[in-house]
């Protein structure tokens, strides 16, 4: 063996070769490691805050979009009538100023994401939804259950003075496309999972004893 390698105490580093050909290598970073006697500072801090990111941008957001997937009824819908004061391709792409002075910050159907702002809207609209800006307008809308926070989703828009509108159907038609659901599925319980299993226990081994 090297001298160099002796005096120093570090064992020279596997040709990439074996290393590929390791599960260690693969799982923990190391053909070589071995397990601390004791687990590195804050560790159950970081298993709890994985755990907790996980289920916040992950879980919540695919298990609210699923019990919600099913467009309401058109009779169960709410209504309510203003001034569009703003449009966006983006959540909350939609603002309206009601007659009572509240604004609504509304949102077309979607995935209900807990981060980010998706993109959303139909055709009829434009690519930013600039069609219904600055109109009074009627909205149909329901309120999504357990979310996070109080939710708008959109579900029919027409400007009284008739220069731009986005049917109920137009809606259905483009939330059914843009659920995303199955894709969703396979990266937070397949992909997600393994690469934070992945992360802790090369967080737990850590500082390799040799």
């Amino acid at each position: 063996m090297n001298s160099e390698v002796i005096e120093s105490g570090t064992p020279v580093k596997p040709p990439l070769r074996q290393r590929l050909r390791s599960w260690k290598w693969w799982v923990y970073g190391d053909v070589n490691s071995m397990p601390l006697k004791k687990p590195p500072k804050w560790y159950r801090a970081q298993i709890f805050l994985a755990i907790f990111f996980w289920i916040f941008f992950g879980i919540h957001p695919l298990v609210s979009t699923w019990i919600n997937s099913t467009p309401p009824e058109f009779s169960q819908l709410q209504i309510v009538h203003g001034k569009v004061i703003y449009t966006s391709r983006l959540s909350p792409h939609l603002g309206i100023e009601t007659e009572s002075g509240e604004t609504l910050r509304m949102e077309y159907p979607g995935f209900l994401s807990n981060y980010g702002r998706p993109v959303g809207g139909t055709r009829s609209l434009g690519p930013d939804n600039e069609r219904v800006f600055g109109c009074m307008a009627t909205v149909w809308f329901d309120v999504p259950k357990y979310t996070l926070w109080s939710r708008h989703r959109v579900w029919q828009i027409t400007c009284d003075n008739g220069q731009a509108s986005a049917l109920y159907f137009d809606f259905v038609a483009s939330s059914a496309r843009k659920m995303g659901l199955i894709h969703w599925s396979v990266s937070i319980f397949f992909i997600m999972p393994f690469l934070m299993f992945i992360y802790l226990i090369r967080y737990r081994r850590g500082f390799y004893e040799r």
